[in-house]
């Protein structure tokens, strides 16, 4: 998919399910624009989280958003969904972004890394379901799981 000159526009154009491929090191300039467009306006920093492990646990407060980083090979049909529904106090604030090795950019099956955006909308704790698995082998086990204890405070 060809992008823009401004890779900010090009991330946010695009219709709710288009999964977005950016060239290498692109992936910065696109999170900037969706990801804190309050930075210098008292909202918290975001917490980013990439992980190998398929638990993780992460404390934020109402308004603060929760990037998370995961491998991914997007060649082999598998990529990063939402578990069931999305659990109450979090909102997904963007769509995914995928962003080839910038090592190997250019090699076909080369992985990459997806990037997810939510946000923290109510206080309390919820528990975050991501699972590695071909969109159309319904029934089957997911590849990986991510499973993220969200705990949100008050400001």
């Amino acid at each position: 998919m060809p992008l823009s000159k401004d890779p900010r526009q090009s991330a946010l154009s695009h219709s709710r399910r288009t999964w977005l491929r950016l060239a290498p090191g692109a992936t910065a300039a696109a999170l900037s624009a969706i990801a804190w467009p309050g930075i210098g306006h008292g909202a918290p920093a975001a917490v980013t989280l990439q992980t190998t492990d398929p638990q993780a646990a992460v404390t934020l407060v109402r308004g603060q958003r929760l990037i998370v980083r995961l491998a991914s090979n997007r060649s082999t049909g598998f990529r990063w969904q939402v578990n069931g529904p999305l659990p109450a106090g979090l909102r997904q604030a963007s769509e995914p972004l995928y962003e080839s090795d910038p090592a190997r950019p250019a090699m076909p099956g080369a992985g990459g890394q997806e990037t997810w955006v939510f946000e923290a909308t109510n206080t309390g704790t919820a528990e975050l379901n991501l699972a590695y698995r071909r969109p159309w082998e319904t029934g089957e086990a997911a590849a990986r799981t991510l499973k993220v204890l969200v705990r949100v405070k008050p400001h």
